[in-house]
């Protein structure tokens, strides 16, 4: 009997652990047999193990001790299963099922959420979520059925628990909703049951025969439609929020097929009003080209044959844009304007774009060589069809709209710019000098060489002939007729020699843009140097790194520069000279106002650098301010 307990106990530990390792490995409980059989066979469990015995003899009677009757007992239960090695399949007990699947067709929890998910029917899942793709449940979903930018469907047998959510889609519900219906940007379609709200924002909202709806209905900017047999138990709400506008579908679908492949145009249903907008577009620039056919040669003239200011003019108004309104806001005046600036940069845009289109068609027209296609309207067609085709390009579609309109923008302005700069006035010729009258000295801005000679006239008598002896001066003695009493000559006036040097320095070629960038990052190369290496040399509290902070350093190390040497560091080894337009040398005034003026240059971001590419004598900000230029010394020229 003892052998009898023993192997039964055996057999009931053996079950016990192929039970508990099966639940971890199909996830399922034990069987209830081996859940029952666990506390008998553990009952009888002996307190302490004896050894095993020689076995014994059969009892011939039928009487036995309850010990033994219960052996038999046990046997007439569930069969044990045999003895197996763990790392073997257990063939002799087939798996429970559960009547459904928790794993569903590109659907369950775990799975990747972008794309399309369905849900089979006879399947189970928590959560059915698509991102840029159409939910489709036909099984049961225990929590939410979610699609962003595509459908949600829920079928006639399906079932979901939590709430059907479409977002930039439409939302078809057959089955049953335990909680909400939401559809934002597509509309609802409801022909089951659904225990929440339905809600539609923008979008139509439609009851079918066997509709049931136990709570409110929230429709959008949309209408609601209601067929016979439809029932709504809660209360009927509409938001005219700009009119009914319907079912977006044809938002949506250009959401998915244009613009998230960064692209305006493609083909394919719900996408004929997107082609009809950019040929009306095009239209428009036909006509601005057939109005202004000369304003669009102009403007694309300008960018054959200026390209690098124009591509720096569109940057500058786009960067300049937003500041130069943001200062307008802040002041009185300058608010009233803001709308007219808005406008006029509308404007300037829709025609740029006519300019570009007009560009691209005459370089077709120069492939080809014909007259006809550079003519304005044949090249805006031209380029139109172009862009057109551009458009369809994934990225490159996104890429050519945005440049061709801030390019557009940057040609009119630059070209306007052009138009309203006036022209230098010519210089005068010089007076004419009457013998016998003084001549007035020159003014500082009139060159030396016509101030002298202007005042070459030698003395000469009432017929004109000059006297003999007489000293050339510079001014002529009045005629001996006045009454025969001579008269004295007027005092001399000389020029000063210190404008000679100035003349000459100012008729020198004006330093380039990239010129004097060169120069300007050596000295802050230099400055940056001689900073870190006296900073090392002080005590750790007191040394202060570079950044923002050695631009004070490296404006009074340019008015040092100018004062003494008139240039820079960095100017010497460009050959660079700062002059003053009224011809004087540098004083400690100007080279300090120059020196300040560098940061009103470079507060705007940058703008009064970058308007020396821009302006005529190649001026910056500063320069104007302090009264300067900077002019290129011929090559072997000292400046020291």
């Amino acid at each position: 009997m003892k052998t009898s307990s023993q192997q039964l106990f055996g057999g009931a530990m053996i079950s016990l652990f192929l039970a508990l390792t099966f639940c971890a490995l199909a996830q399922q409980p034990a069987p209830a047999a081996e859940r029952s059989a666990a506390p008998d066979t553990t009952a009888a469990e002996p307190a302490t193990p004896t050894p095993p015995a020689a076995p014994a003899e059969p009892a011939p009677s039928v009487e036995s001790p309850t010990p033994a009757a219960a052996a038999p007992a046990v046997e007439a239960g569930p069969a044990e299963p045999p003895l197996r090695r763990i790392d073997e399949p257990d063939t002799s007990t087939p798996a429970p099922s559960r009547g459904k699947s928790r794993r569903s067709t590109r659907g369950g929890s775990g799975d990747f959420p972008f794309g399309n998910h369905t849900i089979a029917k006879g399947s189970e899942t928590r959560d059915a979520v698509s991102i840029f793709g159409s939910t489709t449940v036909e099984g049961e979903v225990t929590g939410d059925a979610v699609s962003i930018l595509g459908k949600t469907r829920i079928g006639p047998d399906a079932s979901v628990s939590g709430a059907a959510v479409a977002v930039l889609g439409k939302l078809d519900v057959g089955g049953k909703v335990g909680q909400e219906a939401v559809s934002v940007l597509g509309g609802v379609n409801i022909d089951g049951e659904v225990h929440g709200e339905v809600v539609s924002v923008l979008g139509n909202i439609r009851l079918g025969p066997k509709a049931v709806v136990n709570g409110d209905i929230v429709v959008v900017g949309g209408k609601l439609t209601k067929e016979p047999g439809a029932v709504v138990r809660g209360n009927e709400v509409n938001v005219p929020a700009f009119g009914a506008i319907g079912d977006l579908e044809w938002l949506t679908t250009w959401f998915k097929r244009c613009l998230l492949l960064g692209r305006p145009l493609a083909f394919g249903p719900h996408l004929g009003w997107a082609w009809l907008v950019a040929l009306s577009f095009l239209a428009l620039y036909l006509l601005l080209a057939l109005l202004f056919p000369r304003g669009v040669d102009r403007c694309a003239e300008t960018l054959e044959n200026r390209p690098g200011y124009t591509i720096l003019a569109s940057m500058l108004t786009v960067l300049l844009t937003p500041v130069v309104i943001v200062l307008l806001v802040f002041t009185v005046v300058g608010a009233v304007l803001v709308p007219f600036l808005l406008v006029g940069l509308m404007f300037a845009g829709l025609f740029g774009k006519a300019v570009m289109l007009a560009w691209l068609g005459r370089r077709v027209a120069r492939v080809f060589n014909s007259e006809v296609m550079a003519h304005a309207v044949t090249a805006v067609f031209v380029g139109g069809v172009i862009v057109l085709a551009l458009y369809v390009v994934p990225v490159l579609g996104f890429l050519v709209f945005k440049l061709l309109g801030w390019l557009g923008v940057g040609v009119v302005v630059y070209t306007v710019a052009l138009r309203m700069k006036r022209e230098k006035p010519p210089t005068p010729p010089p007076a004419p000098v009457i013998p016998g009258l003084p001549v007035a000295p020159p003014s500082p801005d009139a060159p030396a060489a016509a101030a002298m000679s202007a005042t070459a006239m030698p003395p000469s008598d009432f017929a004109g002939n000059p006297e003999p002896g007489a000293a050339s001066s510079g001014f002529a003695a009045m005629p001996p007729i006045m009454g025969g009493i001579p008269m004295a000559p007027p005092p001399t006036t000389t020029l000063p020699t210190a404008t000679l040097p100035a003349a000459s320095a100012l008729a020198l070629p004006r330093a380039t843009f990239m010129i004097r960038m060169a120069a300007l990052v050596l000295d802050i190369i230099l400055v940056a140097v001689i900073v870190s290496f006296l900073t090392s040399m002080l005590p750790r509290p007191l040394r202060f790194g570079g950044g923002p902070g050695i631009l004070p350093l490296l404006a009074l190390y340019g008015a040092i520069m100018w004062k003494m040497k008139a240039t820079t560091i960095g100017g010497i080894i460009c050959g660079l000279k700062v002059v003053r337009l009224d011809g004087r040398e540098m004083d400690w005034p100007t080279a300090i106002v120059r020196a300040l003026g560098c940061f009103l240059s470079l507060i705007v971001v940058g703008l009064g650098f970058i308007w020396i590419a821009i302006d005529d004598e190649k001026q910056s900000w500063h320069d104007k301010i302090a009264g300067t230029i900077v002019v290129r010394l011929p090559k072997g020229m000292s400046l020291l």
